[in-house]
């Protein structure tokens, strides 16, 4: 249900609440993958929310909705560091 949610979601002409919600979220799971070296959402068992992400990624609303990555990973570093979670 949610993967076809997104899916749909994902691709109208419209920007919706679930897109801009749903995007925050996939950001912080996707970025904070790559930091602790464990895939939750892995691209080949998740191909369009993947897609999706990328895709939203180019609208302007999400760009002002999400920080710069470079600053966000440094953000979750220093949570990480904070609450002693080794990253990868």
């Amino acid at each position: 249900m949610v993967p076809t949610l997104l899916i749909y979601r994902g691709f109208t002409k419209t920007l919706g609440l679930v897109d801009i919600v749903a995007t925050l979220v996939a950001f912080w799971i996707i970025r904070t993958e790559d930091l602790l070296g464990v895939k939750v959402v892995p691209v080949e068992k998740f191909p369009e929310i993947h897609r999706w992400v990328k895709k939203l990624s180019g609208n302007d609303v999400i760009k002002k909705c999400t920080p710069p990555e470079d600053e966000h990973l440094a953000y979750i570093r220093a949570r990480m560091d904070k609450l002693n979670i080794k990253s990868a």
